[in-house]
């Protein structure tokens, strides 16, 4: 099947070339094809394809890169980041984004695709600085306040993706990993012989762990590492607002669970006080963007906590097993969730913004008579995200 080897990220990534050169409603149009045909990929393409290449060498002693594979988890990202990318696209051409804005997120989505993706540990790497570099790319081009925000965002994102790199080279080398790697150190895909299994944890030296937990940190939002969402996110275009509250920080979770697939009580701790910080941190705001990423974080953290019990719950035998999977059922059905009414939250806010004028909540009120289908929007994405009973927030 032709569709096997093709990875969605050159689809996407495709589609951005021609979005920048091709008049602005077909490149629209391009955009959101390419990104539904992501979604039709995503769906019909078999648990278990991938694509393998040799890189530095012949095919005994180079490594191998898996540059696409299919699993539950990464058909699931692919799926959800499909049909938001060409919602996402739907709404920059309704809002006025010009055509290099879109052409620089689809790079940010044709990126955050390839690292989802990814079975080893190299091209998930080099999709991950890409993402941080197209995203920045994303946030500079709306120029004024933005180009200082995507600033300390590079630097923040370029000091996390340094050490997660360091993380991939110390496991790379360590003796454990090496001997239990069948000369694949780096590939992580289960569909591949001689993959290694336990992610960072697989180590003798609990370095690559720490390093890996730090730099995918950044990603996610751990506290003291969490400042870029709130400096950053209010910054751009609305509509490019509504592609950076999904694939940063919902790629940093996919990330987690690679380097901690049996998960880690330390990491779902973190989660926890993600959870907590974020939530109160938002609940003092007044600018609306500002708000609503401030609860990203805590909203991350409950995927977080998930990924961080997966392995590490409590319970024996069946009842242990039947825990962690449920654990990571959980943080990961909470991404899916997630990205559907954070992402519509933004496009309401993103509206209000683009009608009114304003930012803050300080400066608007009794919208709802002047713009109801606004309104109701909202309120089906402010009872999904306070988990209200026959809204998908309640099932995650």
């Amino acid at each position: 099947m032709v569709l096997d080897l093709v990875p969605p990220a050159v689809i996407v990534l495709t589609a951005a070339l021609l979005v920048a050169v091709l008049p602005r409603d077909i490149g629209h149009a391009i955009g959101i094809a390419a990104t539904l045909g992501v979604v039709a990929i995503s769906w019909f393409v078999p648990d278990g394809a991938h694509v393998t290449v040799t890189l530095f060498g012949s095919a005994d002693v180079g490594f191998r890169a898996v540059l696409y594979n299919v699993d539950v988890f990464s058909r699931l990202m692919g799926l959800i980041f499909g049909f938001i990318g060409a919602t996402a696209v739907l709404y920059s051409w309704a809002s006025d984004a010009d055509s290099t804005q879109t052409a620089f997120a689809l790079t940010y989505v044709g990126s955050s695709l390839g690292a989802v993706y990814a079975g080893d540990w190299l091209t998930l790497i080099f999709c991950w600085e890409l993402m941080a570099v197209t995203s920045t790319l994303l946030v500079w081009h709306y120029g004024g306040a933005a180009v200082r925000a995507g600033f300390r965002y590079a630097v923040l994102h370029g000091i996390g993706g340094s050490l997660l790199l360091a993380a991939i080279i110390w496991y790379l080398t360590d003796p454990a990993v090496v001997a239990a790697a069948d000369g694949n150190p780096l590939v992580f895909s289960s569909h591949v012989d001689g993959a290694v299994e336990g992610g960072m944890l697989a180590a003798d030296s609990q370095v690559p762990a720490i390093l890996a937990a730090i730099g995918i940190g950044v990603n996610v939002g751990f506290v003291g590492l969490h400042t870029w969402l709130p400096d950053t996110y209010p910054r751009p275009h609305v509509a490019a607002s509504v592609f950076l509250c999904v694939y940063t920080t919902k790629t940093g979770v996919y990330g987690m669970y690679r380097a901690f697939p049996d998960g880690h009580l330390w990491i779902a701790y973190m989660g926890g006080a993600m959870a907590v910080f974020g939530a109160f941190t938002a609940l003092l705001q007044s600018d609306m963007r500002r708000l609503l990423s401030y609860h990203i974080q805590s909203q991350v953290g409950y995927m977080v906590a998930g990924v961080g019990l997966a392995g590490a719950s409590i319970g024996y035998g069946g009842a242990k097993y039947y825990y962690d999977a449920l654990a990571a059922a959980g943080a990961f059905g909470h991404v899916f969730n997630h990205i559907l009414y954070k992402g519509l939250l933004f496009m309401t806010v993103g509206v209000i913004i683009y009608r009114t004028g304003h930012e803050t909540l300080d400066e608007i009120g009794g919208l709802g008579r002047k713009m109801p289908l606004t309104a109701i929007t909202f309120a089906v994405a402010a009872l999904s995200i306070s988990g209200f009973p026959g809204f998908n927030g309640f099932v995650s």
